[in-house]
């Protein structure tokens, strides 16, 4: 009884397995065309004010296919072009299988591999450059606002001015106050503010 239990249990297991692998597949399949109908939706909605920061990938939806129909379009030996929204490395993660393989491929099958993995490769590159290239100047600018994060600023011009010879000892510095002091061409020594307090 148990044997039959186990093997119940062993393809219960494989077709859950397969189900599970059949919604990946279908994910990947529509993944850009409901990207493309959440974008459609947010245009509509909210408006185009800033699209661009939100949804930088300009590419339509069907440029944007996963690797391993990628990978089957380059067994067929037709040439594909890589798209700017891939995750490279993953792309090139998925093709190593047949990487490994391209001696048993026909030429012209081993040529686009080839060029598909390299395009993608410096794709790669090129995107790990940019994201250094942008980590420095964020760095400098950081530099320039004053300092680096969690270290102290050197202080900065301006404030008060610094104090004069005629000032007196233990009054703080700082603008007159027009109220206190009198104005030229009026009779009398006492201002509005000393007449108040009296």
């Amino acid at each position: 009884m148990n044997a039959v239990n186990a093997m119940l249990r062993d393809k219960q297991e494989a077709k859950l397995e397969a189900a599970v692998e059949a919604a990946d597949q279908w994910l990947d399949l529509a993944r850009p065309i409901i990207m493309a109908m959440f974008k459609l939706d947010w245009e509509l909605t909210v408006g185009r004010h800033n699209m661009q920061d939100i949804f930088p990938n300009t590419e339509p939806a069907w440029a944007q296919w996963p690797q391993e129909q990628e990978n089957e379009m380059l067994l067929s030996g037709k040439s594909v072009p890589i798209s700017s929204a891939d995750d490279d490395q993953r792309h090139m993660d998925k093709m190593r299988p047949l990487m490994k393989r391209i001696k048993t491929f026909p030429k012209y099958v081993q040529t686009v591999l080839l060029e598909h993995f390299s395009k993608h490769n410096i794709a790669l590159q090129q995107k790990q450059q940019e994201e250094q290239a942008r980590q420095q100047k964020a760095m400098q600018q950081q530099m320039l606002a004053g300092g680096m994060p969690g270290q102290d600023k050197p202080p900065a011009a301006g404030g008060m001015p610094a104090p004069s010879k005629a000032q007196q000892p233990g009054v703080a510095p700082g603008p007159t106050d027009a109220r206190t002091t009198s104005k030229p061409g009026r009779s009398g020594t006492t201002s509005q503010q000393q007449a108040i307090s009296a």
